[in-house]
């Protein structure tokens, strides 16, 4: 019993130590590198951002700038279904707040 209270204890800190670094590395430069890659590889969905800014002193606030919108609507191209990106003069989103 005393094994597995240590085992659970140990990988509480280790959680807790991992979403330490993130938040630390979310003030850095390399917080739009990272967070790209991070949800490029673990989920189907394309992400890609200028800036990713975020501040310790508003926690639940991620601001993203420049995302790339991709429309709604969607064409079929030979039996599959895409989505067209936004023309470069038709209106676009240069600033999400979460």
């Amino acid at each position: 019993m005393r094994l597995a209270g240590k085992l659970i204890a140990t990988f509480i800190v280790l959680l807790m130590l991992g979403l330490t670094i993130l938040l630390t590395l979310l003030h850095t430069q390399y917080a739009t590198a990272i967070l790209s890659y991070g949800i490029n590889t673990l989920s189907p969905y394309s992400f890609n951002a200028r800036h990713i800014g975020y501040t310790i002193t508003e926690p639940w606030h991620l601001t993203i700038e420049q995302p790339p919108y991709q429309h709604p609507a969607t064409a079929s191209v030979s039996g599959q279904t895409t989505g067209s990106l936004v023309q470069t003069n038709q209106a676009a989103v240069s600033r999400l707040v979460f």
